[in-house]
């Protein structure tokens, strides 16, 4: 029998906007309830996926939680929440668990993390199947990207505001409102006219038009719209715009039977407006923050890094979790001692940063 003060980390993880952990939480948490455990830890995980092994910081946090002592035991809902990279890869980590000092249990599997014969076989084989079937529904999905491809049809991912989905499942088209017809000329319009996306947000409030979640615009929205080429009758893949603003020209896919409501070249004069406005912060016209003297600051209370927060320096704790004691000394007069410090004990010369104007080769790099 297991003590009842055992403190348990609970592993829940889901590999699709579909699925939801909720499903999962109640079985681990009446499993822990039910063997006197108290939850110390949750790492809880959405949209990584364990075939290809996003899930490996959170299981590096768990040996370390393991280690230090935070929890003695992991309790997940299947072996295939854990690991899906095959027997080898959850064996790994199942020994890494035993290596410092804790163990692993699931609410399904009862033989999960035995030493026995007939634990190992059943860890290997459910080990197999779950790896077996990413690699099955990997399959199942390219060949439904690759039939959508084929019917210039409509690919996962967010849909633009201002437009609407038709179609059926492997032949979806975007169609715009006719709101997003009457605005968003006008959006391009006044951002090459020289209004800033935070003007162009109040505007919109003005007009009563609806942002596509909330009850107000705000700056990113209207920048996402500025940089978004599906106005102009093209899409470019999720998650490629560059710092400059402008996705690659690699990224940039024509989708057939899309009506644009702008033309390519209102779109390109927008964004060159927008990339080529003065800057705002720090670093404009030579004038730099000043940066912390201490880069390696220790808490005296816990021993956790301290960084600059405003005009202090607080400490953010240890882990993953930076979760600090509330230590906070004020900056200015922190930089103060030091630097008294150090002129009384070295005689190296002190160097500060200043800004200098140069020439930005961003836009050639992105074209090669």
């Amino acid at each position: 029998m297991t003590s009842k003060s055992e403190p348990a980390g609970v592993w829940v993880r889901v590999s699709s906007g579909g699925q939801d952990e909720a499903n999962q939480l109640p079985d681990v948490e009446r499993y822990c309830a039910e063997h006197g455990y108290t939850i110390a830890r949750r790492y809880e995980l959405n949209d990584k996926s364990a075939s290809k092994g996003e899930q490996q910081d959170k299981q590096d946090e768990v040996i370390e939680d393991l280690r230090e002592g935070s929890i003695k035991i992991l309790v997940c809902w299947h072996s295939d929440r854990v690991e899906r990279r095959g027997p080898e890869a959850l064996f790994g980590f199942i020994r890494k668990i035993k290596d410092a000092g804790g163990r692993i249990e699931s609410t399904k599997e009862p033989l999960l993390g035995t030493e026995d014969l007939s634990g190992e076989a059943v860890t290997a084989l459910n080990a197999v199947f779950a790896h077996q079937y990413s690699v099955h529904l990997a399959e199942q999905v390219k060949i439904g990207h690759d039939r959508i491809r084929a019917n210039n049809g409509l690919m996962p991912g967010g849909i633009p505001w201002g437009y609407y989905v038709v179609g059926e499942k492997y032949n979806k088209r975007m169609i715009p409102t006719d709101e997003c017809k009457a605005y968003i000329p006008l959006i391009f319009q006044r951002c090459i006219a020289g209004d800033s996306c935070r003007t162009i947000a109040v505007w919109l409030d003005g007009e009563g038009v609806k942002p596509k979640r909330g009850d107000q615009w705000n700056e990113r929205s209207v920048w996402q719209i500025i940089h978004n080429m599906a106005y102009a009758g093209m899409r470019q893949d999720e998650g490629d715009i560059k710092p400059s603003g402008k996705p690659s020209r690699k990224n940039r896919r024509t989708i057939m039977n899309v009506e644009p409501v702008i033309g390519m070249s209102v779109w390109e004069s927008a964004n060159d407006a927008l990339a080529k406005r003065p800057g705002r912060g720090p670093g404009i016209n030579g004038i730099l923050q000043p940066k912390p003297m201490l880069a390696n600051l220790k808490c005296a209370r816990c021993g956790s890094p301290m960084y600059r927060l405003r005009n202090y320096y607080r400490c953010f704790g240890k882990g993953t979790r930076r979760k600090g004691c509330g230590n906070m000394v004020p900056f200015d007069e922190t930089n103060a001692i030091v630097h008294a410090w150090i002129t009384l004990i070295s005689d190296e010369p002190h160097k500060t940063r200043q800004w200098v104007e140069g020439v930005n080769f961003d836009d050639q790099i992105s074209e090669t």
